[in-house]
């Protein structure tokens, strides 16, 4: 069995995250779930996801919604408990350069660092908050490969804009704070439900889930259905520069 918690797996997290996992896979194991002792640690996302060992794992929205939704059971999403966001609620944040003052349309109308084609909050979220402002995506798209790479694309002026989700602006914020200080908030987008947690065919998502619930309070796994990301509305992605 494996298990994968990646998408906020910064060096400087990994203690935390790897007490999280301790906690999930004693609880698991509670359960009677064959919880690894370890986290499995890869740069090959999709590749995790569709592992067919996955016991749990963490994956973007935008995946899930477009793939991943017919060949895994969600378990919910665990409350990143943001101010002034809904329960289980994230959001992206959009940054530019400090001392660019530029309005989002001209911004827009340059180069948009987007760190994956079928991210969520680096894309999906960033095109549909354009929609509703009535702007047009109108620049080139450069492929990045990381929310971190787009923040240091946007201040190194290879890019003019980006869309960050807000638990890794605050790691931006808590790690890099040179970074952070060259970069100003644009925007947020409205907010959307958080990472989906997944497990395979073979499991009971409703196990998992009271295992969660008994590691970490009654409160911190949020019970979403998959309508509730299909539901969330989607922009096609352009044809893009990768770098």
């Amino acid at each position: 069995m494996i298990a994968t918690l990646p998408m906020y797996d910064w060096p400087e997290e990994r203690g935390r995250i790897d007490a999280l996992w301790g906690r999930l896979r004693d609880s698991l194991r509670d359960h009677g779930l064959p919880a690894p002792e370890a986290l499995t640690r890869s740069d090959d996302l999709h590749g995790l996801w569709r592992h067919p060992d996955l016991l749990l794992g963490q994956a973007c929205s935008l995946p899930y919604s477009l793939d991943l939704h017919d060949k895994t059971h969600l378990v919910g999403a665990l409350d990143p408990a943001l101010p002034g966001l809904p329960q289980g609620q994230y959001q992206s944040v959009l940054i530019a350069r400090a001392d660019d003052r530029r309005a989002p349309a001209a911004l827009l109308a340059g180069t948009v660092a987007v760190n994956a084609a079928d991210s969520q909050s680096g894309w999906g979220a960033l095109a549909h908050w354009a929609e509703t402002q009535r702007l047009e995506i109108c620049g080139r798209i450069k492929v990045i490969g990381a929310h971190l790479g787009s923040a240091e694309a946007v201040v190194a002026g290879r890019a003019d804009i980006a869309a960050l989700d807000v638990v890794t602006w605050g790691l931006v914020a808590r790690h890099r704070a040179s970074l952070a200080a060259a970069l100003r908030e644009v925007g947020r987008t409205p907010p959307t439900p958080a990472l989906p947690l997944l497990t395979t065919r073979r499991f009971d998502p409703e196990t998992i889930g009271r295992a969660i619930d008994a590691a970490l309070g009654p409160r911190a796994l949020i019970r979403f259905r998959t309508d509730d990301y299909l539901g969330v509305p989607r922009v096609p992605f352009p044809r893009a520069e990768a770098v």
